[in-house]
């Protein structure tokens, strides 16, 4: 049995993943089934870089994942191919903020390149369509160009270590 412990915003598909991975390695095959049924829920929806209440775009490649475990191939690519495509359709967009807004993830009242941000945020989300389609060398590809144009980006980082 799942038990929802946290605020129903919470978004914690990778952690529904691995347990998913866990039970079905101790041949727990019912746990296993709950555990991806709850990882693969949710929005399957990339969005931009700006607002920190936005889904993590590493929970699409989560759902997508679950679903492949469930069997469920041509949803867990719907996932995948959506995180290829939103960082093809925006890679090039020019970004700017006229405003200021609390609900920013980082500190972005001072100049900083909007648009370069954006562009990482684009090779970050395509490494990790990439990455659930296991095709490790377009997703090493992507995921070093926004480690090396952001190197503090450590999701970036860790999957790139990963592969």
């Amino acid at each position: 049995m799942v038990r929802r412990c946290k605020l129903e915003e919470t978004k914690d598909k990778h952690i529904y993943y691995y347990l998913g991975v866990v039970n079905e390695a101790l041949s727990n095959k019912g746990a296993a089934k709950e555990a991806y049924e709850e990882a693969s829920t949710g929005t399957d929806e990339p969005a931009g870089m700006l607002f920190y209440n936005d889904q993590p775009a590493d929970m699409i490649m989560y759902q997508g994942m679950a679903l492949r475990a469930l069997g469920e191939l041509t949803a867990a690519k719907s996932r995948f191919y959506k995180l290829i495509s939103y960082g093809e359709a925006h890679i090039y967009d020019q970004v700017r903020m006229p405003y200021f807004a609390v609900s920013y993830p980082d500190l972005l009242i001072f100049d900083d390149d909007l648009s370069r941000r954006n562009h990482v945020h684009c090779c970050y989300l395509m490494g990790l369509g990439y990455l659930g389609l296991c095709e490790t060398e377009k997703a090493r590809t992507y995921l070093k160009e926004a480690a090396e144009m952001d190197p503090t980006h450590q999701k970036a980082i860790l999957y790139l270590r990963d592969i």
